[in-house]
């Protein structure tokens, strides 16, 4: 084998295994796929949906043809650009996610 085709294989082989919380992708346009557990603000009075990827909370925004209450517990792989903004309270920011697709990757959350 050749240098370059073991990088490639190594490369390859590495993306198999995906962690939650991981960016899978981070194109040019500026979105990124990022793989987690969808789960509901319980304090809200309006539903507000959260991507739980690791250690990174993401407040999901997304139009009405995404359907983000039916991945309830699902694990995702959402794709959409990602901002800071005031989480509410002084010194702290959230990472806002606005969503432009939801692929399912598990019916559960592991």
């Amino acid at each position: 084998m050749k240098m370059h085709e073991v990088v490639l294989l190594t490369a390859a082989l590495s993306v198999s295994v995906i962690q939650p919380g991981t960016v899978l992708l981070a194109a040019q346009s500026g979105d990124v796929t990022v793989r987690g557990c969808v789960e509901q603000d319980a304090a809200s009075r309006t539903p507000v949906y959260k991507l739980i990827a690791g250690a990174d909370i993401y407040r999901l925004e997304a139009p009405a043809n995404v359907n983000v209450a039916a991945e309830l517990g699902h694990t995702v792989d959402a794709t959409g650009a990602v901002t800071k903004r005031d989480g509410g309270r002084p010194g702290r920011q959230e990472l806002v996610l606005s969503v432009k697709q939801l692929r399912t990757v598990s019916d559960r959350c592991s």
